[in-house]
């Protein structure tokens, strides 16, 4: 498998403080990737994320906070990434 480098990338990861949406937003910071995770929870977000930084060395990972099924929390979250 190639592992190409992620570098001045941004991506948006979605459920990120858990299984797969945590798998994901660890492996594309270990790629270089500059990563957003989109959470609800604030305790395991941060928990999440610190993980993510203490595993990977990266401090390109960053939090938004919002509940997708609430439709002011998903506009909110836009503009916060604005």
């Amino acid at each position: 498998m190639t592992t190409s480098n992620l570098t001045g990338k941004v991506a948006i990861v979605t459920g990120a403080n858990s299984g797969i949406g945590f798998a994901t937003a660890k492996g594309l910071a270990q790629r270089g990737a500059t990563v957003v995770m989109l959470c609800r929870s604030r305790e395991k977000a941060e928990a999440a994320r610190a993980s993510i930084v203490d595993a990977t060395g990266s401090a390109n990972v960053h939090l938004i906070l919002a509940d997708l099924g609430v439709q002011a929390q998903v506009r909110r979250a836009a503009d916060e990434f604005k």
